[in-house]
């Protein structure tokens, strides 16, 4: 008995579930960035890359999964900046006059690597200064791979998204960190 294919209309959620995925690989996933992500599994930095938590114009964050005989599954983040949709204003904004990383590169591709790099050495120094940051892991091209910050592989939700038992006292360590990352010089006044 032959099988029919199902006359079912796809619901307008799923569909734009689809379309949704698509826009966001097409502008991430290309030849290069996948050689990243590929030398990175390879290099047991990432086992899996899972699913999508986030996304914005310069960039994309996923949640990965890295599992070893050592310590077992952990789950963690990679953002992923994107080559063809980043500001290149707004970028070279971000790394000129960092004495860290020299000249600004005028070419689109090794400027955004430049921003990765930058990001990752921020996490570093964040991280050491004690401003609650994700730990930064590793770092290639376009690719930062951090700590996930959220319990057993789901992501903890935005602060907007949260009703605080004790707003005030939140606010004040915000302030502290942003304190912290003055001190630090990687936060500006206007």
């Amino acid at each position: 008995m032959a099988m029919k294919l199902s006359t079912r209309k796809r619901p307008d959620r799923e569909d734009k579930m689809i379309k949704n995925t698509m826009k966001i690989s097409e502008k991430v996933f290309d030849d290069k960035t996948l050689a990243v992500l590929q030398r990175m599994i390879s290099n047991n930095i990432i086992t899996t890359l899972d699913f999508p938590i986030a996304q914005g114009k310069e960039s994309a964050v996923y949640r990965a999964t890295k599992e070893d005989d050592e310590n077992g599954r952990e789950y963690l983040a990679v953002k992923i900046f994107k080559y063809e949709t980043s500001s290149f204003l707004h970028m070279e904004k971000y790394i000129e006059g960092d004495d860290r990383f020299g000249r600004v590169p005028s070419n689109r591709r090794e400027l955004v690597k430049l921003w990765a790099k930058k990001e990752y050495a921020n996490l570093k120094m964040c991280g050491e200064a004690g401003i609650s940051v994700p730990e930064p892991i590793a770092h290639r091209d376009n690719v930062v791979v951090m700590e996930l910050l959220g319990e057993n592989g789901i992501p903890y939700a935005l602060l907007k998204d949260v009703v605080l038992e004790n707003p005030e006292k939140t606010m004040n360590e915000i302030l502290e960190n942003a304190r912290k990352a003055y001190g630090k010089g990687l936060v500006h006044h206007t």
